[in-house]
Protein backbone atom coordinates (compact mmCIF):
# COMPACT_ATOMS: atom_id res chain seq x y z
CA UNK A 1 0.00 0.00 0.00
CA UNK A 2 2.82 2.57 0.75
CA UNK A 3 4.67 1.93 -2.88
CA UNK A 4 1.00 2.14 -4.01
CA UNK A 5 0.88 5.57 -2.60
CA UNK A 6 4.53 6.55 -3.45
CA UNK A 7 3.94 5.61 -6.93
CA UNK A 8 0.82 8.03 -6.78
CA UNK A 9 2.26 11.26 -5.72
CA UNK A 10 5.59 10.50 -7.85
CA UNK A 11 3.07 10.90 -10.75
CA UNK A 12 1.40 13.89 -9.52
CA UNK A 13 4.95 15.69 -9.67
CA UNK A 14 5.53 14.70 -13.11
CA UNK A 15 2.05 15.87 -14.13
CA UNK A 16 2.91 19.03 -12.08
CA UNK A 17 6.19 19.64 -13.99
CA UNK A 18 5.59 17.70 -17.38
CA UNK A 19 5.63 19.64 -20.66
CA UNK A 20 2.72 18.17 -22.41
CA UNK A 21 -0.99 19.53 -21.09
CA UNK A 22 -2.41 17.93 -17.98
CA UNK A 23 -5.80 16.19 -18.86
CA UNK A 24 -8.57 15.46 -16.97
CA UNK A 25 -11.10 12.46 -17.75
CA UNK A 26 -14.39 11.61 -16.37
CA UNK A 27 -15.68 7.87 -17.37
CA UNK A 28 -18.43 5.70 -16.54
CA UNK A 29 -19.46 1.92 -16.83
CA UNK A 30 -20.75 -1.33 -15.94
CA UNK A 31 -18.98 -3.75 -13.86
CA UNK A 32 -18.78 -7.52 -12.94
CA UNK A 33 -17.76 -8.28 -9.34
CA UNK A 34 -17.13 -11.93 -8.18
CA UNK A 35 -15.46 -12.99 -5.30
CA UNK A 36 -13.74 -15.85 -3.98
CA UNK A 37 -15.02 -17.09 -0.36
CA UNK A 38 -12.44 -19.46 1.63
CA UNK A 39 -12.90 -20.69 5.21
CA UNK A 40 -9.36 -21.01 6.51
CA UNK A 41 -10.02 -24.25 9.26
CA UNK A 42 -11.39 -26.27 6.89
CA UNK A 43 -9.99 -24.99 3.39
CA UNK A 44 -13.12 -25.04 2.18
CA UNK A 45 -14.48 -22.96 -0.62
CA UNK A 46 -18.09 -21.14 -1.08
CA UNK A 47 -19.98 -21.21 -4.69
CA UNK A 48 -20.59 -17.83 -5.15
CA UNK A 49 -21.87 -15.78 -8.52
CA UNK A 50 -20.92 -12.04 -10.39
CA UNK A 51 -23.18 -9.33 -9.60
CA UNK A 52 -23.22 -6.08 -11.66
CA UNK A 53 -21.83 -2.93 -10.53
CA UNK A 54 -21.40 0.82 -11.57
CA UNK A 55 -18.20 2.05 -12.29
CA UNK A 56 -17.47 5.85 -11.97
CA UNK A 57 -13.88 7.55 -12.75
CA UNK A 58 -12.31 10.68 -12.26
CA UNK A 59 -8.48 10.88 -13.69
CA UNK A 60 -6.31 12.71 -14.30
CA UNK A 61 -3.44 12.10 -17.28
CA UNK A 62 -0.63 13.56 -19.29
CA UNK A 63 2.58 12.62 -21.27
CA UNK A 64 5.85 11.27 -19.55
CA UNK A 65 7.20 10.27 -22.88
CA UNK A 66 6.22 9.83 -26.33
CA UNK A 67 5.53 6.46 -26.05
CA UNK A 68 4.53 6.36 -22.13
CA UNK A 69 1.89 8.20 -20.37
CA UNK A 70 0.39 8.17 -16.91
CA UNK A 71 -2.80 8.22 -15.09
CA UNK A 72 -4.06 9.05 -11.56
CA UNK A 73 -7.57 7.61 -11.33
CA UNK A 74 -9.74 8.29 -8.09
CA UNK A 75 -12.95 5.62 -8.66
CA UNK A 76 -15.92 4.26 -7.25
CA UNK A 77 -16.92 0.29 -7.53
CA UNK A 78 -19.23 -1.76 -5.39
CA UNK A 79 -17.24 -5.39 -5.21
CA UNK A 80 -18.89 -8.03 -4.08
CA UNK A 81 -21.13 -11.72 -4.69
CA UNK A 82 -24.00 -13.81 -4.24
CA UNK A 83 -24.42 -17.11 -2.95
CA UNK A 84 -27.35 -19.24 -1.94
CA UNK A 85 -24.96 -20.94 0.92
CA UNK A 86 -26.29 -20.64 4.54
CA UNK A 87 -24.01 -22.17 6.44
CA UNK A 88 -21.12 -24.51 6.20
CA UNK A 89 -19.82 -27.01 8.80
CA UNK A 90 -17.53 -29.86 10.03
CA UNK A 91 -19.23 -33.10 11.19
CA UNK A 92 -16.88 -34.73 13.50
CA UNK A 93 -19.13 -37.63 14.01
CA UNK A 94 -19.50 -38.46 10.33
CA UNK A 95 -15.56 -39.01 9.84
CA UNK A 96 -15.07 -35.62 9.63
CA UNK A 97 -17.67 -34.68 6.58
CA UNK A 98 -18.21 -31.13 5.15
CA UNK A 99 -22.15 -30.64 5.43
CA UNK A 100 -23.50 -27.63 3.26
CA UNK A 101 -27.24 -25.71 4.01
CA UNK A 102 -28.29 -23.87 0.96
CA UNK A 103 -31.31 -21.53 0.79
CA UNK A 104 -32.06 -18.36 -0.69
CA UNK A 105 -29.48 -16.56 -3.33
CA UNK A 106 -28.33 -13.46 -0.84
CA UNK A 107 -25.57 -10.57 -2.07
CA UNK A 108 -23.02 -8.97 -0.28
CA UNK A 109 -21.47 -5.93 -1.43
CA UNK A 110 -18.09 -3.98 -0.91
CA UNK A 111 -18.69 -0.20 -1.32
CA UNK A 112 -15.22 1.12 -2.28
CA UNK A 113 -13.00 4.37 -3.19
CA UNK A 114 -10.12 3.39 -5.25
CA UNK A 115 -6.79 5.37 -5.60
CA UNK A 116 -4.73 3.72 -9.07
CA UNK A 117 -1.83 5.27 -10.17
CA UNK A 118 -0.66 3.59 -13.81
CA UNK A 119 1.15 3.63 -16.63
CA UNK A 120 -0.37 3.77 -20.16
CA UNK A 121 1.59 2.41 -23.37
CA UNK A 122 0.25 3.54 -27.01
CA UNK A 123 0.29 0.22 -29.36
CA UNK A 124 -0.44 2.43 -32.83
CA UNK A 125 0.29 6.20 -34.12
CA UNK A 126 -3.01 7.46 -35.88
CA UNK A 127 -5.94 9.30 -34.72
CA UNK A 128 -7.59 6.14 -33.53
CA UNK A 129 -5.16 4.97 -30.50
CA UNK A 130 -5.27 1.66 -28.94
CA UNK A 131 -3.61 1.43 -25.64
CA UNK A 132 -2.85 -0.91 -22.72
CA UNK A 133 -2.17 0.52 -18.80
CA UNK A 134 -1.79 -1.16 -15.35
CA UNK A 135 -0.75 -0.33 -11.84
CA UNK A 136 -1.57 -0.77 -8.48
CA UNK A 137 -4.50 0.30 -6.36
CA UNK A 138 -5.40 1.09 -3.08
CA UNK A 139 -9.35 0.65 -2.18
CA UNK A 140 -10.57 2.16 0.92
CA UNK A 141 -14.33 1.14 2.58
CA UNK A 142 -17.02 3.23 1.96
CA UNK A 143 -19.67 0.99 2.85
CA UNK A 144 -20.28 -2.83 3.98
CA UNK A 145 -24.34 -4.08 2.26
CA UNK A 146 -25.09 -7.55 2.78
CA UNK A 147 -28.72 -9.73 2.56
CA UNK A 148 -27.09 -12.80 4.89
CA UNK A 149 -28.48 -12.52 8.51
CA UNK A 150 -24.45 -13.61 9.62
CA UNK A 151 -22.77 -10.17 8.38
CA UNK A 152 -18.97 -10.06 8.16
CA UNK A 153 -17.51 -8.26 10.88
CA UNK A 154 -14.47 -6.33 12.25
CA UNK A 155 -13.18 -6.45 8.66
CA UNK A 156 -10.10 -4.84 7.35
CA UNK A 157 -10.88 -1.06 5.54
CA UNK A 158 -8.09 -1.04 3.56
CA UNK A 159 -7.06 -3.66 0.85
CA UNK A 160 -3.93 -3.35 -2.28
CA UNK A 161 -4.51 -4.44 -5.59
CA UNK A 162 -3.25 -4.43 -9.10
CA UNK A 163 -5.16 -2.98 -11.99
CA UNK A 164 -4.64 -4.02 -15.75
CA UNK A 165 -6.39 -3.40 -18.90
CA UNK A 166 -6.94 -2.10 -22.95
CA UNK A 167 -8.24 0.77 -24.33
CA UNK A 168 -8.75 2.77 -27.13
CA UNK A 169 -9.08 6.54 -27.73
CA UNK A 170 -9.95 8.75 -30.78
CA UNK A 171 -7.43 11.36 -31.11
CA UNK A 172 -8.61 15.28 -30.96
CA UNK A 173 -7.91 18.42 -30.96
CA UNK A 174 -10.04 19.11 -27.82
CA UNK A 175 -12.09 16.63 -25.60
CA UNK A 176 -11.11 13.38 -26.26
CA UNK A 177 -13.43 9.91 -26.46
CA UNK A 178 -12.51 6.57 -25.34
CA UNK A 179 -13.40 3.57 -24.41
CA UNK A 180 -11.40 0.83 -21.63
CA UNK A 181 -11.94 -3.27 -20.54
CA UNK A 182 -10.07 -3.31 -17.41
CA UNK A 183 -9.55 -6.54 -15.00
CA UNK A 184 -9.09 -5.34 -11.13
CA UNK A 185 -7.45 -8.04 -8.82
CA UNK A 186 -6.82 -7.79 -4.84
CA UNK A 187 -3.08 -8.60 -3.34
CA UNK A 188 -4.68 -8.55 -0.08
CA UNK A 189 -7.82 -10.13 0.89
CA UNK A 190 -10.92 -8.72 3.31
CA UNK A 191 -10.77 -10.27 6.43
CA UNK A 192 -12.97 -10.50 9.69
CA UNK A 193 -13.93 -11.81 12.88
CA UNK A 194 -15.16 -15.00 11.37
CA UNK A 195 -12.92 -17.60 10.30
CA UNK A 196 -13.09 -16.51 6.37
CA UNK A 197 -11.10 -14.70 3.95
CA UNK A 198 -12.65 -13.17 0.51
CA UNK A 199 -10.29 -12.19 -2.29
CA UNK A 200 -12.12 -9.67 -4.50
CA UNK A 201 -12.14 -9.46 -8.87
CA UNK A 202 -13.75 -7.38 -11.43
CA UNK A 203 -14.17 -6.41 -15.09
CA UNK A 204 -15.02 -3.57 -16.01
CA UNK A 205 -15.91 -1.91 -19.76
CA UNK A 206 -16.15 2.05 -19.14
CA UNK A 207 -17.10 5.10 -21.72
CA UNK A 208 -15.19 8.35 -21.20
CA UNK A 209 -13.37 11.36 -22.27
CA UNK A 210 -10.88 13.55 -21.45
CA UNK A 211 -10.13 17.69 -21.81
CA UNK A 212 -7.00 18.96 -21.55
CA UNK A 213 -6.29 22.04 -18.86
CA UNK A 214 -4.94 25.60 -19.46
CA UNK A 215 -1.31 25.80 -18.55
Amino acid sequence: MKSSALAFFLLWAAALSGQEPFRVSLSAGLGWAGQTHELTPIDYRLETRMVGTPVLSLAGTGSLSPRLSYRLALSYAAKGSSTDVLWVRVNHENGDRIEVETGEDRASRFHYLSLAPTLQVPLLAGPLRPYVWAGPRIDVLLAYRTESEDPLEEQNKVLAGVDAGCGVRLERAGWTPFVECGTHWDAVPVWGQDPLRIRNRMVAISFGATVPLSR
